[in-house]
């Protein structure tokens, strides 16, 4: 069996990703709480931002989605 170098790459991405997921309900809610008492808009811009990201990609590779 032949691997080419985008698997490769989807593969090391699933496996992160696979080894973060444990702890991305504890990371949405400190995303969470860190937004909500951001005084800067630029930060909680940043901050939404990322929580976005972060479920995306849990979504993607647990096939379900977080409620905050």
């Amino acid at each position: 069996m032949s691997i080419d170098r985008k698997d490769s790459h989807n593969l090391i991405s699933a496996a992160m990703c696979h080894g973060a997921l444990r702890n991305y309900e504890l990371s949405l809610q400190a995303f969470n709480e860190a937004a909500t008492m951001t005084d800067d808009g630029g930060t909680q811009d940043i901050l939404s931002h990322s929580l976005d990201i972060i479920l995306t990609v849990y979504a993607k590779y647990t096939s379900k989605s977080l409620k905050l």
